[in-house]
């Protein structure tokens, strides 16, 4: 897996920049996301609803409905 940071996605043209971003959410129905916690513990976990919010800055984020 590539890491990309914000500043090489900051260096990007804006139109590169954008498509990039608009493609993350995809047009699969679950979308798979990733973290890693400041103590080096992984995470990965299935999620559905993954919107695109914006490309500049670059924003996704999920719906994650609560009872």
């Amino acid at each position: 897996m590539k890491l990309i940071s914000a500043s090489e996605i900051s260096s990007w043209s804006r139109f590169y920049r954008g498509n990039f971003i608009n493609s993350l959410s995809g047009f699969k129905p679950v979308s798979l996301i990733g973290t890693i916690s400041e103590t080096g513990q992984t995470n990965l976990a299935i999620f559905s609803n993954i919107v695109h919010l914006g490309a500049d800055p670059a924003l996704v984020g999920y719906v994650n409905p609560t009872a």
